[in-house]
């Protein structure tokens, strides 16, 4: 019979530790002052962008890069245009005009700066800080020769 009593108040006080650690730790609990509302974040994925890569003004092959942005839902959703069309823009213009970028040596470019400008860019072009991160999904070279056979 004590083993029983024993097994019994340890679960009872078991539980009520366990409801009194849920409590203090919810957001509803104690004072509320800690709880932080969540927003929501939404990734959009970026069509395929293909950009000819020129070498003394003759094509050596082409650049396929995709990218995934990230934003606020409830913005992404009530722009009047996607803000695709200006990162992929701003993309093809970094990727083809930068001298620094060279495709036979991808290794060496920087591309968290060229992720970190596009951000700056495409939100200059909508107007307010709207794009939070841009990541690479797809980069791809392909010899213009490699299709050849």
């Amino acid at each position: 019979m004590k083993v029983f009593l024993v097994g019994l108040w340890l679960t009872v006080v078991a539980l009520g530790a366990t409801y009194a650690g849920a409590i203090y730790l919810s957001p509803q609990g104690g004072d509320g002052a800690h709880a932080a509302p969540v927003e929501a974040v939404e990734h959009e994925k970026t069509r395929v962008l293909n950009i000819p890569m020129l070498r003394d003004g003759v094509v050596e092959g082409f650049m396929s890069v995709q990218f995934i942005y990230t934003m606020n839902g409830a913005t992404l959703k009530s722009l009047p245009v996607s803000p695709e069309v200006y990162l992929l823009d701003e993309a093809f213009r970094t990727i083809y005009s930068d001298p620094s970028f060279d495709f036979r040596h991808l290794d060496k470019y920087d591309l968290t700066k060229m992720t970190r400008s596009l951000v700056e860019s495409t939100n200059a072009h909508l107007g307010a800080a709207l794009i939070r991160e841009v990541l690479i999904a797809d980069l791809i070279y392909t010899p213009k020769d490699s299709n050849a056979k």
